[in-house]
């Protein structure tokens, strides 16, 4: 009966950090980007469990192409952009590979 307690209590505490944690978007599947805005970087990782090759494409408010990266076919995968001294806001993120777009999402960003 302890054990369970302890078991549930365990679980609870780490249901609860995930929930307030920092907030991640992602997408489904294998291939599930993840999407983390720490200050004003935009971090992006993935498993790559299929080895597939990935393209990040960055748009800026009007929907202008500013940043394009090729990622390999590494297990894992990441890349870290930093709008630190970017005009602030929507920036359009699009994460995408051979089976079709992955992520695609408008977040704010930017700090001037």
């Amino acid at each position: 009966m302890k054990k369970t307690v302890q078991q549930i209590t365990l679980f609870t505490t780490m249901l609860c950090g995930f929930l307030l944690s920092t907030p991640t978007y992602g997408a489904k599947g294998d291939e599930d980007p993840r999407i983390r805005i720490e200050g004003q970087q935009l971090k992006i990782w993935l498993l790559n469990t299929l080895e597939s090759k990935f393209i990040v494409k960055v748009y800026n408010t009007s929907n202008e192409l500013i940043h394009f990266n090729r990622l390999g076919t590494e297990v894992t995968l990441g890349k870290i952009l930093d709008f630190e001294n970017s005009r602030r806001g929507y920036y359009r993120i699009v994460v995408s590979s051979k089976e079709g777009i992955l992520f695609d999402n408008r977040l704010m960003l930017g700090t001037k």
